[in-house]
């Protein structure tokens, strides 16, 4: 996780940063890492319930926000009833939930809350994003795949394999709980990761 750790010192020393936390163990372990890393006071959690899991989703949510009150950082987290919103827009719940989250950041940014949001796509999923974007016939602009920072959101974790967060998670102990939608094959980047991919 060296590099993960001089990722954050590069981009995000001095900043408050935001960091994106679903709960899952990738999200958690950016959390801790952030923790080690920077002083409480420039870390927020951000938290999006995205009403897609019923009970689970809610759980997970109570679940990041009673994490972040353990370590005694900021948390903002909003509700969004993203079945309805794919149902009303005709978009794909994966497309709606995409639209809520980079509105969410936007608002947080705007607001003057951080000054950078942190996610923890791994190098896992940037080859799915990768996959995906030649799938729909991107140009090769779109096979370039994400960066450890683009347009005020930095990516500690995007050179780390699942493997390597996962075992981190258990060296460190890192608390977390399973998004059992994850193994909903339904989902494009689920079939690339479950189907494609092995």
């Amino acid at each position: 996780m060296e590099r993960a750790k001089k990722i954050i010192q590069k981009y995000c020393d001095g900043l408050r940063v935001g960091v994106a936390v679903s709960g899952g163990a990738d999200s958690m372990c950016l959390l801790r890492l952030f923790y080690d890393v920077l002083p409480k006071k420039d870390i927020t959690v951000l938290n999006i319930e995205h009403g897609i899991r019923g009970e689970n989703s809610v759980r997970d949510s109570k679940f990041v926000q009673s994490e972040a009150e353990k370590l005694g950082v900021k948390f903002i987290g909003i509700a969004a009833d993203v079945p309805v919103l794919s149902r009303k827009s005709g978009r794909s719940e994966e497309t709606e939930a995409r639209i809520v989250r980079k509105n969410f950041f936007s608002s947080v940014l705007d607001r003057g809350e951080v000054d950078i949001i942190a996610t923890a796509h791994h190098a896992d999923d940037n080859v799915e994003s990768v996959l995906m974007h030649l799938f729909r016939g991107s140009g090769t602009g779109g096979l370039i795949g994400m960066t450890e920072y683009s347009d005020r959101i930095v990516r500690p974790f995007i050179h780390a394999t699942r493997a390597e967060i996962e075992a981190f998670a258990r060296e460190k102990s890192v608390p977390f709980v399973t998004d059992e939608s994850n193994l909903d094959d339904g989902y494009t980047r689920n079939f690339l990761r479950l189907k494609v991919i092995p």
